[in-house]
């Protein structure tokens, strides 16, 4: 499970800011020197391994979420965020909830950013699960 976090983390998030300048509205990575993913379609493949339980505990979800998640959500910020944050909702994969807020501590010290940390809490707070409240924990500790 760790080796295709690491793949994703290494190969699929550009490693600067510099590098998303070619197209930043829809570029995630460069495997080679032409293959671009774009970022919505990466978020959907994100998706899709929560939904076949293929993140399936608080270690992968958290690597995932603070190796690949966070460094995207530094580079493309509002448009990314909306989509990870609608995961709190309407969501019964545990994993993707918890990823919903953890990738978020890339931004709790950015005030412009503050009512999306807020309101994934508030859609998150009802659950009565573990690790979903110890993510909300540690992004709130973060604050």
């Amino acid at each position: 499970k760790y080796c295709g976090v690491f793949f994703m983390q290494k190969y699929l998030v550009p490693r600067s800011y510099s590098e998303t300048m070619t197209h930043p509205e829809k570029l995630i990575a460069k495997i080679g020197q032409e293959k671009c993913i774009p970022v919505v379609r990466f978020l959907e493949l994100a998706e899709e391994l929560f939904q076949r339980n293929a993140i399936f505990d608080w270690s992968t979800s958290d690597r995932f979420s603070m190796g690949v998640l966070a460094p995207l959500i530094n580079i493309h910020r509002e448009n990314i965020i909306k989509r990870i944050t609608s995961w709190a909702k309407d969501n019964n994969n545990i994993w993707q909830k918890r990823a919903a807020i953890v990738p978020l501590r890339a931004i709790v010290k950015q005030p412009e950013y503050l009512h999306y940390i807020v309101s994934t809490i508030d859609a998150l707070l009802p659950s009565s699960e573990r690790f979903i409240q110890t993510g909300i924990g540690w992004t709130l500790a973060d604050l």
